[in-house]
């Protein structure tokens, strides 16, 4: 079995595409998926690599994305690596020692220019499987890996960073491209709907564990958000605030004389507001 999966997702992106894709090919002893998310510029006619293939998907879920690369893979491990990151020529063997179990690893924002690299990690693919890889309920752009992190510590994993020097540059671009594909034409818009909706879903997951809610009630929770959010959006300096009720503790022992109902309250404040444009 290989013990290394490249996975990499192209959805317009595939002029970064042709720059990094021979440096993943180019890795000894590595596998290489490429997963074309319904690519306009026909990812899967160009490139000479294996590709998983969707049609039809006009809005780029980068979730759903990754698991579909995932789920093609034969290896122990996956690198989820973007399009726009150039690795170094001995990127697999020099993290072939960090291919131990109870860790995952990914780059760290440091400055705004290596914010582009956070998505990108290593992680054993029994892991992945076991919290049920990216949250594909999560829509647009940021947050997703996020999330995927958080979940993995809750399963008792140790976060650790990978070196920069793995990385031999990064392809940089605007805000436009990283949206280009979704619901929203304003990257503030995606990153404040999606970082709300992980503040109240990682509160439940405290409480429920890595995988504690189920897709339907994770898709209900973010329609909340999203409407919540779209509401506030009407008022773009005012807080917002509502209310989560937990479920049951299954393993507290009734009271008796007493009806319990648990809640969680949010109240969030806008740091960035939203121009009338976006």
């Amino acid at each position: 079995m290989t013990r290394l999966t490249i996975v990499t997702t192209c959805k317009g992106r595939l002029d970064h595409l042709k720059q990094s894709l021979p440096i993943f090919l180019a890795q000894p002893g590595a596998e290489v998926i490429v997963v074309d998310y319904d690519c306009p510029q026909k990812t899967r006619e160009v490139v000479a690599a294996r590709v998983v293939a969707v049609d039809d998907a006009p809005l780029f879920n980068l979730a759903r994305a990754r698991n579909l690369g995932a789920a093609a893979a034969t290896s122990e491990w996956l690198a989820f690596v973007d399009a726009d990151i150039l690795l170094v020529p001995d990127f697999a063997d020099r993290i072939a020692q960090l291919m131990e179990p109870g860790s995952f690893h990914h780059f760290k924002i440091t400055t705004r220019d290596t914010v582009s690299a956070h998505g990108s990690c290593l992680v054993r693919r029994v892991d992945f499987a076991a919290i049920e890889g990216y949250d594909e309920v999560v829509d647009g752009y940021g947050a997703e890996d996020q999330d995927f992190y958080f979940r993995l510590t809750l399963r008792g994993l140790k976060e650790e960073a990978l070196d920069f020097d793995l990385i031999a540059e990064i392809i940089h671009h605007g805000d436009a491209k990283r949206v280009e594909f979704g619901r929203h034409g304003s990257l503030l818009k995606h990153q404040r709907v999606n970082s709300a909706y992980l503040l109240v879903k990682n509160s439940l997951l405290r409480q429920l564990g890595p995988i504690g809610l189920s897709e339907d009630q994770r898709r209900q929770l973010y329609t909340l958000v999203d409407g919540v959010i779209a509401e506030a959006n009407q008022k773009p300096d005012a807080p917002i605030h509502f209310t989560i009720e937990l479920p049951l503790d299954r393993g507290f022992m009734p009271i008796p004389a007493w009806r319990t109902r648990r809640h969680l309250v949010f109240d969030l404040t806008p740091t960035e507001l939203l121009g009338s444009d976006d």
